[in-house]
């Protein structure tokens, strides 16, 4: 799905995006990413060994963020992942979440110091160089900041599948209303201090 220019992105600029994710091939998630050498732009993307890839590159391999997953992406089953980004141009300002909970992520590259604004088109499961996602992916939101962890459990419960609403047992419903219950406690506590 091609979104032209919906979005933008740089460097020194917080966001946040979140969408739903059902894995069966590795490829991009999403991208705005140009189709030169050097690859300038933001995309996230999917491994063979099903790991999601987060890069934000002025030129890939050389001024580039760059973080993968060590978590798996579980084929045929709906999973929220969500990135948030503080502006920092470091990688330990990039986050990768799934299901609500920031997931331990290895740093590729770690060296941006140059613009990442891009003109190509922001593409929602397709890349610039005909590479294409296989499996399903809604729900696509954008933010111009850096979600905490309770606004990123907010996001994937408001946005949950029909589906996967129907199937939630009172357990799940419990679970889910814990995790918000808690991170907005130790939200308080921490503001407290």
């Amino acid at each position: 799905l091609d979104l032209e220019q919906a979005v933008t992105f740089e460097r020194d600029k917080p966001f946040s995006l979140s969408l739903w994710v059902l894995f069966k091939s590795n490829g991009p998630i999403l991208s705005k990413v140009d189709t030169n050498d050097a690859q300038k732009g933001l995309s996230i993307t999917t491994t063979q060994r099903r790991e999601v890839q987060v890069t934000l590159a002025n030129e890939i391999n050389k001024n580039a963020l760059q973080i993968l997953t060590t978590e798996r992406l579980i084929i045929g089953e709906w999973v929220h992942v969500a990135v948030t980004y503080d502006g920092s141009s470091k990688a330990q300002g990039l986050t990768i979440y799934m299901n609500g909970v920031a997931v331990r992520s290895d740093v590729q590259q770690d060296s941006l110091s140059e613009s990442i604004h891009s003109n190509a088109s922001f593409r929602l499961g397709g890349g610039g160089f005909n590479n294409h996602f296989k499996g399903g992916l809604r729900d696509l939101r954008t933010y111009n900041r850096a979600l905490n962890d309770s606004e990123v459990v907010d996001t994937m419960i408001r946005a949950l599948p029909v589906e996967q609403l129907a199937s939630l047992s009172e357990a799940d419903v419990a679970a889910l209303n814990s995790i918000k219950e808690s991170r907005k406690n130790l939200e308080i506590t921490l503001a407290r201090e």
